[in-house]
């Protein structure tokens, strides 16, 4: 189920934050590595999509 638009943003930080809690445990489940390295992908190109830069080094890897 969709999430209401007046309480998308809320609803959506609680699992975000649950998904990185978790990150450590995606060596078991190819799926959801896939998804994982997708959502990252997306949250990079929403960070960018409003003015910030994501360094990355030669590699295109995001750096910390």
């Amino acid at each position: 189920m969709a999430n209401m638009i007046y309480c998308r943003f809320q609803n959506t930080l609680v699992d975000l934050q649950d998904c990185a809690e978790n990150l450590e445990d995606l060596s078991d489940n190819e799926e959801e590595e896939k998804a994982a390295k997708r959502m990252i992908k997306l949250m990079i190109e929403m960070l960018e999509g409003i003015g910030y830069t994501v360094k990355r080094d030669q590699n295109q890897n995001i750096l910390r």
